[in-house]
């Protein structure tokens, strides 16, 4: 087969379209599954609670109850 510059430049666009898109899907793709990662983890009670009473949203007397009941 004998290609000239006409259809080898036509055979070349395609395949870069073609990378040109691969690497797009593959970079969209990489970034959803990065952002999956990232996604806050549920904390356990005790921390929450600890947490608050660190910020000073509940007295020492409420942290001590919650604590009790937790356990």
């Amino acid at each position: 087969m004998n290609l000239g510059i006409t259809e080898l430049g036509f055979v070349c666009g395609i395949v870069g379209l073609l990378l040109l898109f691969t690497a797009m899907l593959s970079g969209i793709g990489l970034r959803f599954l990065r952002r999956q990662e990232n996604l806050p983890q549920p904390q356990d009670p005790h921390q929450i609670l600890k947490l608050r009473y660190a910020r000073g949203e509940i007295t020492r007397q409420e942290f001590e109850q919650m604590t009790r009941d937790l356990s």
